[in-house]
């Protein structure tokens, strides 16, 4: 069959392309049967809904990378954030409640082995969750502090590369920059000369 999704038929156990039966060099014929089974978790999908019950959760947002995903929600004053890792298995890291000015504000990025959170107008600014290497489904935390000259999103622009992250600030020209050395995030920024026309 062209049909690869359906090459069980549950109506009289056919498998097809599967072998049937074994003709030994004694004469001996053995014949195989087949059965349908599952493997405990391989369900590829998943529910991203808050636990939290202590806020009412709305507008809920996804943002993937190429084996995890990270999903958001927010409240009045609160942004709710959870990260799925793909490992033969979704693993859910447990869920973060921020307190925040303006959820709708926030910015995510996703990266290779890592992503951050831009908070307009928090202390930390910009928190960043690496994967644990040595545990799967696990992030290690990391915070970064910048005074940013304005608590609009609008005027703040962030990305991430490999190992680092990029933050211009319209406001004051500067690009805050960020580089992961392996161990730490090291401060490396620059303040721009020409002024950028959108």
């Amino acid at each position: 069959t062209d049909d690869f999704s359906n090459i069980y038929n549950d109506e009289n156990g056919t498998l097809f392309g599967a072998l049937k039966s074994v003709l030994t060099p004694g004469g001996a014929e053995v014949f195989y049967e087949y059965d349908k089974k599952t493997i405990s978790s391989s369900n590829r999908k998943v529910v991203a809904s808050p636990e939290d019950s202590s806020h009412t959760w709305t507008k809920p947002k996804v943002y993937w990378a190429s084996d995890y995903a990270i999903s958001t929600w927010q409240s009045s004053s609160h942004l709710l954030l959870s990260a799925y890792t793909w490992s033969g298995r979704w693993i859910k890291q447990e869920e973060q409640v921020i307190d925040v000015s303006s959820p709708s504000d926030v910015k995510v990025v996703v990266s290779g082995e890592f992503y951050a959170v831009l908070i307009p107008g928090n202390s930390p600014s910009i928190k960043v969750y690496r994967k644990n290497f040595l545990e799967s489904g696990k992030w290690d935390s990391y915070s970064i502090n910048i005074n940013t000259s304005t608590t609009s999103s609008k005027d703040l622009h962030m990305d991430t590369g490999d190992n680092f992250i990029a933050l211009f600030d319209e406001g004051t020209q500067i690009l805050h920059r960020y580089v992961w050395d392996g161990t730490s995030w090291n401060d490396s920024t620059y303040t721009m000369l020409v002024n950028l026309e959108h």
